[in-house]
């Protein structure tokens, strides 16, 4: 047997012995059934135009910042350049940011809306305090409840708040440090995807192994142990999330506005709906590391 066939990191040093290795950042290519370190996942998917597109696996704010306890982000990307996969670190932490700010300013709105309730209740209150009646004692508990639900409201919201910001640090410290690692299921899904968009409309659906089109072929790529049924259906929970499909059904999902704003082209997200909807249908549904 050949160094180049001995060695899988071989080929990234054809230009002779006097060439330095890469060893800037180390790369994980252990196969399937010697699993990474446990953490939360995160994919960098094959696409037909552009940089791959970063998923996480957790699929709740809450649920990736507890699966961070401890342990290690794990991506898997097809890159086995060190500055590729920098990049690509780069992207998927402002991703992650962007996904996380969003649970922030829910929360902000969350506190305001609950905080202008109680406030007005409050004011109402004071100001029932001044008209004198036989209703009085109704002004003196609104008055009290209306201050002990604006005291709630400011509690829990500052508690969601640093919850929140919690979120944010967990995040940037995971992406300094992250367990880089390959997977087989991106090369499946790289080909399966460049082979759908070449297929003249006429002869799709005829290969739904090829095309990855169906539950049927997602279960042949788990018999073969390319993905795991748990890892898959982490994936599904994830892109259904991504993709607008988490509550609705194919039917009720339009591509195009789907497709835009996920940052996607219609080929690229017709095919992780294909694959959300079979993973979906896995039983039974795992979620990964929580």
């Amino acid at each position: 047997m050949s160094q180049a066939e001995s060695d899988p990191a071989a080929h990234l040093n054809t230009e002779g012995a006097s060439a330095p290795e890469a060893k800037a950042v180390p790369f994980s290519t252990e196969p399937i059934d010697q699993k990474p370190p446990p953490g939360p996942r995160g994919w960098f998917l094959p696409v037909l135009n552009g940089p791959p597109w970063f998923v996480l696996a957790e699929d709740r704010p809450e649920s990736f910042a507890r699966a961070l306890k401890g342990r290690e982000l794990v991506l898997y990307a097809a890159d086995r350049d060190a500055p590729a996969r920098e990049e690509q670190g780069r992207r998927g932490l402002a991703a992650s940011i962007g996904w996380l700010s969003e649970e922030r300013y829910e929360a902000w709105f969350r506190l305001a809306r609950h905080a202008l309730l109680a406030g007005g209740l409050v004011l109402v209150g004071l100001i029932g305090l001044r008209v004198p009646g036989r209703f009085k004692i109704l002004d003196d508990l609104l008055l009290v409840f209306s201050a002990g639900y604006l005291f709630v409201a400011l509690r829990r919201g500052w508690r969601e708040l640093a919850a929140c910001e919690e979120h944010l640090r967990a995040a940037r410290r995971a992406f300094k440090a992250p367990h880089w690692s390959a997977h087989p299921l991106l090369e499946r899904l790289a080909d399966a995807l460049a082979y759908r968009s070449n297929l003249p409309p006429e002869q799709r659906g005829h290969q739904p192994d090829a095309e990855l089109l169906d539950l049927d072929a997602y279960r042949k790529l788990v018999d073969e142990g390319v993905v795991t049924a748990e890892e898959l259906a982490a994936l599904g929970n994830a892109l259904s999330a991504r993709l607008g499909l988490a509550g609705r059904s194919r039917a009720e999902v339009k591509i195009t506005e789907v497709a835009r704003e996920a940052g996607l082209d219609d080929e690229t997200a017709v095919f992780y709906l294909d694959l959300a909807t079979a993973a979906s249908q896995l039983s039974p549904p795992v979620r990964l590391n929580t």
